[in-house]
């Protein structure tokens, strides 16, 4: 397991803008992702300043929006391929 204050020391590139998640966005975990997605991610980080939001629950923690049951089932068969879907109301990367 690694120490979290060594993957950030070592890690490159700009950081999340939340405080619950610390893990650094980089280039490396930006190359993994499929072309499509990673350049998503690029546009998104740039004009929004963060590209990810995580769904929890039926709530984007992003943006705090309350996704209705149908947005949810939606999101988590979107996500189903992926691995993301799309926030309906701030349009971030949606982990679900």
């Amino acid at each position: 397991k690694d120490d979290k204050s060594a993957v950030l020391a070592e890690a490159r590139g700009p950081k999340w803008k939340r405080a619950d998640w610390p893990i650094p966005a980089n280039g490396e975990l930006v190359a993994a992702l499929d072309e499509p997605i990673a350049r998503r991610y690029e546009l998104l980080f740039e004009s929004l300043g963060s590209a990810v939001g995580k769904l929890e629950g039926n709530r984007c923690v992003t943006c705090h929006l309350s996704l209705s049951p149908g947005e949810v089932d939606t999101a988590r068969d979107d996500a189903a391929g992926s691995g993301f879907a799309d926030c309906p109301q701030c349009e971030r990367l949606l982990v679900v």
